[in-house]
């Protein structure tokens, strides 16, 4: 698992518990996918282990691209 997978993972685990809101979450992983670091692909298959649809994934990456 790549560092930028770990990190996704965290950021998943945090928001299901209750550590980080959906914003917070959102800004992390997509900032790895600004980086390059990560795909969308990977994060939609990761997601669902969290209880997240690979489709809000795309819809709020989506609305992320938006509000730069």
């Amino acid at each position: 698992m790549t560092s930028a997978t770990q990190k996704a993972r965290q950021a998943f685990q945090q928001f299901t518990g209750g550590e980080l809101d959906k914003w917070s979450m959102y800004a992390t992983i997509f900032a790895l996918m600004d980086a390059r670091a990560i795909t969308l692909r990977t994060l939609c298959s990761i997601a669902p282990d969290y209880g997240i649809t690979a489709g809000a994934i795309q819809m709020r990456r989506i609305d992320w691209l938006a509000m730069k």
